[in-house]
């Protein structure tokens, strides 16, 4: 994820701001070992979008 942001630097701040806001929540799924599970519950907000993950 870390070469994923340095790149994503050079070309939109915006969405290094994205990534930046989520690191630590989706190390977090992945060290319990739920990313799978909980993962695409939890990618988006929208209550709408995450009940048809």
């Amino acid at each position: 994820m870390l070469k994923i942001r340095r790149e994503l630097s050079e070309i939109n701040e915006s969405a290094v701001a994205s990534l930046d806001e989520g690191f630590e929540e989706t190390l977090t799924l992945h060290r319990l070992g739920v990313f799978g599970v909980l993962g695409k519950l939890l990618k988006t907000t929208n209550i709408i979008e995450s009940a048809n993950a």
